[in-house]
């Protein structure tokens, strides 16, 4: 059943994924429309130093920002931790992957310790980069009403319907990595996963 749900989630993120970037096309080619002479990339790295600027100027948003980072850094380590417990009999030979993460002969005990690190670090990054998200929507929000400007003349400008768009993807992005972390270490837990080291198909 957890796999069945992990499996769900997964459909779920790369729908997040296409939607993410179908509204980061309609931006550029808003922008592209009155800033005929740049590049899309050049527009995009324009708005994110936009953004950054803005986590700069507030101190709070700084350190959950790091909060955020340090909880992504953290569950991508155990993720990589426990995929490379799992699979020891695959990637035991690989110089860099023995030496970094595989400690033990437990390779169960050290996986199901890695997912409980994945499934704590997701949770606690995942409130944060919500905080930040809805932060976020506020000040592109606020930053259209002072400015009064509702065209793409503005490198900086986002229509309210897309920074409304955009606070839904994050909040549901993040909960889709949380309780696909969780689902992760309850198939560990319940034994739906197999041991490390076994086949994960009988034929």
């Amino acid at each position: 059943m957890d796999l069945l749900l992990l499996g769900l989630v997964a459909v779920a993120l790369a729908g997040t994924g296409l939607w993410a970037w179908s509204l980061e096309r309609k931006i550029v080619a808003m922008q592209l429309t009155t800033h005929k002479m740049m590049y899309p990339n050049q527009i995009r790295t324009g708005r994110k130093t936009y953004v950054r600027n803005l986590y700069r100027e507030n101190v709070l948003a700084q350190q959950i920002r790091r909060v955020g980072l340090t909880g992504s850094w953290i569950s991508g380590l155990a993720f990589a931790f426990a995929i490379g417990n799992q699979f020891y009999n695959e990637l035991s030979h690989l110089p860099l992957i023995r030496r970094l993460y595989i400690f033990t002969a437990d390779y169960l005990t050290t996986r199901n310790q890695a997912l409980w690190v994945l499934a704590i670090s997701a949770v606690v990054a995942g409130f944060a980069w919500m905080w930040l998200a809805k932060w976020l929507h506020d000040q592109l929000l606020a930053a259209n009403e002072a400015t009064g400007i509702q065209s793409a003349a503005d490198l900086y400008w986002t229509p309210e319907n897309i920074i409304h768009q955009r606070l839904w993807l994050k909040i549901l992005l993040q909960i889709l990595l949380m309780i696909g972390s969780i689902l992760i270490l309850l198939a560990a837990l319940n034994g739906e996963l197999p041991n490390p080291g076994e086949a994960w198909l009988s034929l």
